[in-house]
């Protein structure tokens, strides 16, 4: 199937999982902490300035938004993690969320875990990384995004020094990313769609 990325539509927002989006097709979920720039990675693939639209506040997001790309094919954006200045009993909530969407759906196909390539993979994202080894049929695709602020060679030596840290582990890749400049936006549709269209 050749996707029109431009088309994608916000399906629904779900608070629960009582109004997650019907667990067909194929989708892949998009995480990373709160201020790695998944929403304009997102907005960069789909070629739309405002289709995700991140929070002025970070970390306030609290639902699992569903974009859809064609019929029965998704990209699900989860709420952003690492910000501790949010409320206890709100942060517990979040997990609950995303354990009843990660529990037995049968449509996802790919984890793109986005990283800010100037932090790299911090401890929560490592903790993603070693959750995703346990469940060997999920790939991951890592987004190091903003390359774009740290000039193109040391950009070149922070993905060979991860590609070499994540050697052991298997289905992982990663690319170089810029929201701004549109570096690595082909490469991303391409792994996109590949997943999308894989069977379970």
């Amino acid at each position: 199937m050749k996707y029109q990325f431009s088309n994608a539509r916000l399906l629904l927002n779900a608070g629960d999982k009582r109004a997650l989006a019907e667990d067909v097709g194929g989708e892949v979920v998009f995480a990373g902490r709160s201020n790695a720039g998944k929403s304009s990675v997102i907005n960069k693939l789909c070629m739309r300035k405002n289709l995700a639209k991140s929070s002025k506040t970070p970390g306030c997001t609290r639902t699992i938004k569903f974009y859809e790309l064609a019929h029965a094919r998704r990209l699900v954006d989860l709420p952003g993690y690492g910000f501790a200045r949010q409320a206890h009993n709100r942060r517990q909530k979040w997990n609950l969320l995303i354990d009843d969407y990660f529990r037995d759906r049968n449509s996802l196909r790919c984890l793109f875990l986005i990283v800010d390539i100037r932090r790299q993979l911090m401890e929560m994202d490592w903790q993603l990384v070693e959750w995703k080894t346990r469940m060997a049929s999920l790939p991951l695709h890592i987004i190091l995004n903003k390359a774009d602020l740290v000039g193109a060679g040391k950009a070149r030596t922070i993905l060979k020094k991860l590609a070499a840290e994540l050697a052991d582990h298997k289905d992982i890749s990663l690319q170089l990313f810029s929201a701004v400049s549109g570096l690595g936006a082909d490469q991303a549709r391409h792994v996109l769609a590949h997943h999308l269209e894989r069977t379970a």
